[in-house]
């Protein structure tokens, strides 16, 4: 009816750390595909979550890294580009998916800590490895001077729930 269809998928069906990862990722898709939606009308929002107690904010690497370690922002990027290039591969492109990177953002982006920080400091490694991934979050509030920070990082901001509601 609204002329578009969405598939959300949980982190660990869509950044694998191998390309070999992505079996659940291509089934998530053809079931769509079998529902009747081409993949030309799908749209995904895809969740990274760099929420600081999230499994993204850490990676196993002989060892662990964490958010923002050199090591941490490499792996991130490495899988980041085997999920863009897996789109493609399936013909589809940016129109057809956004990363959500963190539910919810509150605090100064600029504070280190804030979940707002983990939201723009995110937002800032994706586009560093594309600037055409398209970014989705949902600032905690409107009007607490905190926008423009997230104005200039997400291509996509949806109004926190209990600010819509009349």
């Amino acid at each position: 009816d609204y002329g578009f269809c969405g598939g959300g998928m949980l982190p660990n069906i869509f950044l694998p750390a191998k390309k070999e990862g992505f079996a659940r990722f291509d089934a998530k898709i053809k079931e769509l595909e079998e529902l009747g939606v081409p993949r030309k009308d799908q749209f995904h929002v895809l969740w990274v979550d760099f929420q600081k107690s999230s499994t993204w904010t850490r990676f196993n690497l002989r060892g662990w890294k964490y958010f923002g370690d050199p090591e941490w922002v490499a792996e991130f990027k490495r899988r980041l580009v085997m999920l863009r290039d897996r789109f493609i591969e399936l013909g589809m492109d940016y129109s057809n998916w956004a990363l959500f990177t963190i539910d919810e953002p509150w605090g100064d982006p600029e504070k280190k800590g804030t979940s707002g920080w983990y939201a723009v400091e995110g937002a800032k490694i994706i586009k560093s490895v594309d600037p055409k991934i398209k970014i989705w979050t949902d600032p905690w509030k409107i009007g607490d001077g905190f926008q423009h920070h997230y104005l200039k990082w997400y291509d996509i901001l949806v109004p926190n729930f209990p600010y819509i509601m009349p």
